[in-house]
């Protein structure tokens, strides 16, 4: 399974703890440290949204993870669940991360929505999404980045704007490109900045798709960092499913704000399944397109803080 390891921070400056070209799809942990923190993040809860209907439609959506009343959304994530695990399971993929705060005054939400890679499963499967709520934060808000192209790798950003402020939590959404591109990268690349990546599948798509990336920004919360873990092993290798685990709370940052998830060195057919904001942080890709190839590894970061 995968170590986890803690970055706190202690100057201004951006030191990255684990790097590798992001360009070619590697996975960036970060360290950084502010001025004076902002005051502590209040109670933290993971709120389970429903389960979608269980069917081989494609695309699917998971029913909102919704806040309790009180509370704002600080991050999230999706499960896409295949009621049954054969070679065609591997060819159902995230295609939706999204945190949505109300802006009419309602309860905040998270969204996850799910679709099959090209030619498809018989297989019956649902969605779920998950958000991170907690009482409200003096100045946080959503910032989200486009990309929108003909190309088969698109990256999109979404940045805070501000040195004084972090990422708490993230998402991503692909647009146009049904069943022909997966989600392979969505990770606070520094403490500012959400990254992510999609790829084209493997016969590619004849056409412009979009990739959105959004962001949860905050002022510093008290002892910010993130957590880290691989799958195993923790080089390339040609397993048609990887899943990386990793924790908040060991060391500074007891409390996860946020997930994320990366794909080392994917390939076309390869994405993201699971981005799961539980006790032990999970996330799952899998290799939609059967080549028996070498990709990864797979990892999952915690955003955290208390």
């Amino acid at each position: 399974m995968g170590t986890a390891r803690m970055s706190g921070f202690g100057s201004r400056s951006l030191r990255v703890v684990m790097s590798v070209a992001v360009a070619a799809g590697a996975c960036v942990g970060l360290q950084v440290a502010t001025a004076a923190p902002a005051a502590a993040v209040g109670t933290v809860q993971v709120v389970v949204g429903p389960l979608s209907v269980s069917n081989s439609q494609s695309p699917k959506f998971a029913p909102s993870a919704v806040c309790p009343a009180g509370t704002k959304v600080l991050g999230g994530g999706g499960w896409a669940q295949v009621q049954a695990r054969t070679p065609e399971s591997e060819r159902v993929v995230l295609s939706e991360l999204r945190p949505a705060p109300s802006t009419t005054g309602g309860r905040d939400s998270y969204e996850a929505g799910a679709f099959e890679l090209s030619p498809g499963t018989t297989a019956d499967w649902s969605v779920q999404a998950f958000a991170i709520c907690a009482p409200p934060i003096p100045g946080m808000h959503l910032v989200s980045g486009h990309s929108i192209s003909s190309n088969s790798t698109q990256i999109a950003r979404a940045d805070c704007g501000s040195d004084n402020e972090a990422v708490l939590g993230l998402g991503a959404q692909i647009l146009g490109a049904d069943g022909q591109a997966t989600l392979v990268y969505e990770f606070a690349e520094t403490f500012r900045v959400a990254q992510v990546k999609a790829l084209e599948d493997a016969d590619g798509f004849n056409g412009t798709w979009e990739l959105d990336a959004f962001a949860v920004c905050a002022p510093f919360p008290r002892n910010y960092g993130t957590s880290f873990g691989l799958s195993s092993p923790t080089t390339p290798n040609s397993d048609a499913v990887q899943v990386a685990f990793s924790r908040c709370g060991n060391g500074a940052g007891s409390k996860t704000l946020g997930v994320g998830a990366a794909i080392n060195s994917p390939l076309p057919g390869t994405g993201l399944q699971v981005v799961f904001p539980g006790s032990q942080l999970e996330s799952a890709a899998v290799e939609a397109t059967p080549t028996n190839a070498t990709w990864g590894p797979t990892a999952v970061q915690g955003i955290c803080g208390d």
